[in-house]
């Protein structure tokens, strides 16, 4: 389990990733404010029995350990039927699925580029690229990057993105939902990540150090799938040609 030294306003903490402090405030953020649960509620209608059921049968399984969470990350469909990652869930499971120098790597990614590089933003567009890719159109998810690096405002990009992703799924309730390809989906990791971090334009190449370390967190983060490092390489090398897809 990946143990460093938690980055803040006060003295230098200790933090065990899974049950450490850090953990703790990507669930305090991913948790849904009362205007979350009412942008949800908007977004859905009366469920049917059947739907409740399935419901119960959700909240008994977001109480299993972490290996039902990995078994869920690791499912080719992303998890156990329809089911899909809330981002303190990706948070925990891509901590302790991620090599040991995933951290290192968020801290120099940190130390490069200051805010925007806050390990918590980090992953979550790696998150919005793994459970969106393929589903949620990557425009808006591109548009989100831009955002936060000025507002800073993760609640906000939380909601829009989950109510645009029940909104979606809520169309394949009978079937199984779209899914990208894990290319796809590093694509998207890797551009919101350049819009975040550097702030690079689209059409331009991913400078350095950026385009290094981006590529190894989108690695780690896609652990389960052999070839994504080759996937991300080729995602940092073909940026600038992907420029006309957010337009």
């Amino acid at each position: 389990m990946l143990r460093a030294e938690a980055l803040g306003s006060g003295p230098l903490v200790s933090t065990s990733y899974g049950s450490g402090s850090w953990v703790r405030q990507c669930i305090h953020v991913g948790r849904p404010t009362r205007s979350r649960r009412q942008c949800q509620a908007r977004a859905t209608t009366t469920p049917s029995f059947g739907e409740s059921v399935k419901r119960v049968a959700k909240q008994v399984q977001g109480a299993l350990p972490l290996v039902g969470l990995f078994s869920r990350l690791l499912s080719p469909s992303g998890g156990i039927g329809k089911d899909m990652l809330a981002y303190p869930e990706f948070c925990r499971a891509t901590f302790d699925l991620a090599p040991d120098n995933f951290l290192t790597i968020c801290t120099e990614l940190q130390k490069a580029y200051g805010k925007p590089a806050d390990r918590r933003y980090i992953l979550l567009y790696l998150w919005m690229a793994r459970e969106g890719g393929g589903m949620v159109p990557s425009k808006p998810i591109m548009s989100s990057a831009k955002r936060l690096r000025v507002t800073q405002d993760m609640e906000i990009e939380i909601d829009r993105f989950e109510v645009a992703r029940a909104q979606i799924a809520e169309k394949y309730s009978y079937m199984d939902r779209p899914r990208g390809k894990p290319q796809e989906q590093i694509n998207v990791a890797v551009d919101a990540l350049t819009r975040l971090v550097p702030g690079t334009g689209d059409a331009e190449a991913i400078p350095q150090p950026a385009a290094s370390l981006i590529g190894e967190l989108v690695t780690g983060a896609w652990a389960d799938i052999p070839e994504a490092g080759k996937m991300a390489e080729q995602a940092v090398a073909t940026h600038s040609q992907r420029a006309d897809d957010y337009k």
